[in-house]
């Protein structure tokens, strides 16, 4: 019970605040519907924003995942200069790298929006050419916030990041709500950049406080050498693993105005549920595997795992069902106004509803990819996810030529879920074939609830006309039928959710 409080407790605060987070993202996103709809300037947006983000996800995504349980293992052995040291150092040659990177996309802007989108309209390439100027350096603000947070998490400290990110995407929101009225798209732009610059600056200061930075590279290290030992297969493989948003537009830039900006308004949507879902679980329970590893604990490894993707799935399962019944006013009320038409909305939510089932491995995949990084195995995601990233092209290209913008959505769900079923697979593989049937009993009660939850979902709204009525009593009537469905079924999951809620309510009062 006790390491069950040590991941729910955290895990349930970074949720509050990715809530908050996601809640203000959201917000800029129809801010930005109101202004611009799905016309050339959001377009071009969407575009300037194409590679920076991939090259987040490569360079990034994976640095502090690679970098913690090498951190862990030298607080372990008492050598903390020498952790800090290897800190300095990867930091310092991520600095180096992602500044040359944001020089060349700043120096030569136009020519890389023309590479990754070639089917824009000129007037649409001129706009995102001059966008991507002030977006290039969020790549490297981004990667300086992902190793600092990963310095808080291996420390126990999952708050401030939290914290930090919301605050950032706050000052997003003004700047957006005050600048493009002024400077157009530009302003969005501008609003992105300072939003990382401030996320950086509030994990930094704090950091550099306690004077455990060093100047240099140090790459006769062994640490160093070891983090970019287990680095560098998924920087490489990542280049192919990563270039499914690049693909999309890349096929979507060819079709009418307006899709690029369709897809991304569905995408951004699930993209933040995925983040909500799954940040506070897959940030904590990170650490406790690499502990278990480091402590050869197979047995506590598989409990881990295995608890962090039951109640994940918890969370998942309605969001999937429930949304699908819930997508038009959702899509209604967060965007509908402006620029914004309902024929946008009814093309949005069909996306939607495609893109929400990539939450089963977006979101579940955040626990058994980081289970490979805990056990220190990064070639066997970078082998198998450079061979599935380009038969994803194969597919992708045919179902786009036969669904258009809907093709793209299709081959992400099929993507994402793929990898989530072979990751499973070599998980088990690796730590023994045990502790299936708890996963598969838990999933198939959950699943069930879930269901019937998103079928009175669409009974309810189809009662009301006014979709903020829809959206709240389908809601609400939708959550109460999957909690008495799974109380019925006695989930073990919901029992330890709601077991932890009175424990802390009780201490609360007694305090």
């Amino acid at each position: 019970m006790n390491d069950k409080r040590r991941l729910v407790g955290p895990a349930i605060f970074i949720t509050i605040f990715a809530v908050g987070a996601q809640v203000t993202a959201f917000v800029i996103q129809l801010t930005l519907a109101n202004l611009f709809g799905s016309t050339i300037q959001m377009d071009a947006f969407v575009a300037a924003n194409t590679l920076p983000d991939y090259l987040i996800a490569i360079l990034v995504g994976v640095l502090s995942v690679v970098f913690i349980p090498v951190f862990m293992d030298y607080e372990a052995s008492g050598r903390e200069e020498d952790a800090w040291i290897v800190t300095s150092g990867i930091l310092n040659t991520y600095l180096l790298l992602l500044g040359i990177l944001t020089l060349i996309g700043v120096l030569f802007s136009r020519s890389v929006v023309q590479l990754i989108t070639p089917g824009l309209p000129p007037d649409t390439l001129d706009i995102a050419s001059h966008l991507a100027i002030v977006l290039w350096p969020t790549v490297l603000g981004v990667g300086v916030f992902s190793l600092l947070s990963g310095i808080y998490q291996v420390r126990g400290h999952f708050s401030w990041p939290a914290i930090a990110s919301l605050l950032g995407q706050i000052i997003n929101l003004i700047l957006v709500i005050v600048l493009t009225p002024l400077w157009g798209v530009t302003g969005a732009a501008i609003g992105v950049a300072a939003n990382i610059l401030l996320q950086v600056l509030l994990l930094a200061r704090i950091w550099l406080r306690q004077k455990h930075y060093h100047f240099g590279l140090y790459w006769r290290h062994p640490g160093i050498r070891q983090v970019l030992h287990l680095l560098w297969p998924l920087l490489v493989s990542g280049i192919v693993i990563r270039w499914t948003p690049v693909v999309d537009r890349y096929l979507v830039s060819s079709l009418p105005v307006g899709s690029i900006s369709h897809l991304n308004y569905a995408f951004k949507i699930v993209e933040g549920l995925s983040l909500l879902l799954s940040t506070g679980i897959s940030v904590v329970i990170f650490p406790q595997m690499a502990l278990n590893v480091s402590q050869s604990d197979t047995h506590a490894l598989k409990q881990t795992i295995s608890q962090g993707l039951r109640l994940m799935w918890l969370a998942v399962a309605p969001a999937i069902f429930i949304g699908i019944a819930l997508a038009i006013p959702i899509i209604t009320i967060l965007y509908q106004r402006g620029e914004f038409s309902a024929a946008d909305t009814e093309v949005v939510a069909a996306l939607m509803r495609v893109y929400l089932f990539a939450l089963v491995g977006m979101s579940l995949g955040s626990v058994t990819g980081r289970s490979f990084y805990a056990l220190k195995d990064t070639r066997t995601p970078a082998v198998i996810g450079t061979i599935q990233a380009f038969v994803y092209i194969v597919y992708a290209v045919a179902l786009v030529h036969f669904f258009g913008v809907f093709g793209a959505a299709i081959a992400y769900v099929i993507y994402f879920n793929v990898s989530l079923l072979w990751q499973v697979v070599v998980i088990r593989l690796k730590t023994g074939g045990t502790g299936g049937r708890l996963v598969i009993g838990s999933f198939g009660k959950t699943c069930l609830a879930a269901i019937i939850a998103g079928l009175s979902a669409w009974g309810v709204i189809h009662l009301m006309a006014s979709p903020w009525l829809q959206l709240i009593s389908g809601a609400a009537v939708s959550l109460v039928m999957y909690l008495a469905i799974l109380l019925l079924l006695r989930s073990t999951e919901i029992a330890l959710l709601l077991r932890l809620a009175r424990q802390q309510f009780a201490q609360r009062l007694k305090g």
